[in-house]
């Protein structure tokens, strides 16, 4: 009889604790997927406005934002302009950072950029995001083609 209840108490043991461990990997995996899909995504693009550019971001996830920042990695030439909101007025030149409040699916952010005439042909952009959490941080980065000169090109 003691030998049966050490049995049915070891596997009574063995069980649990596979069920403990189960539960903890489908709990990751679940905080996994979770973050996954509320991971925001955006659209981007540096915009030729014919006299000036403008680099611009588009939320196109479904959840919104509370923040937003931008640096420019790679690609020489190529800086955000400074006394606009966003920028750090005690930056140092060139301007690599600029950050936006909260957006909502569908909204931009956008900064004005200075492009140099010997400007790289494409730019790293690193998009750095903020949830409703302190622990909802998401970095994403991004390659954007820059306009080219178009006077360079005619003649």
């Amino acid at each position: 009889m003691a030998v049966a209840a050490l049995i049915t108490s070891i596997v009574a043991a063995l069980v649990a604790g596979t069920s403990a461990a189960f539960t903890f990997w489908n709990a990751r995996v679940n905080a996994a997927r979770w973050r996954r899909e509320r991971t925001p995504h955006f659209d981007a693009d540096i915009e030729d406005r014919r006299s000036w550019y403008r680099l611009r971001l588009r939320l196109t996830s479904a959840d919104p934002v509370c923040s937003v920042a931008v640096t420019l990695i790679d690609g020489h030439g190529i800086s955000i302009t400074p006394s606009q909101k966003g920028v750090d007025p005690m930056s140092t030149l060139p301007v690599r950072t600029a950050t936006h409040g909260a957006l909502q699916t569908g909204e931009f952010a956008m900064w004005r950029v200075d492009l140099d005439e010997d400007r790289a042909g494409k730019v790293t952009v690193r998009i750095e995001s903020q949830g409703r959490s302190r622990r909802d941080r998401w970095t994403e980065v991004v390659e954007l083609d820059v306009p080219a000169d178009v006077l360079k090109t005619v003649l």
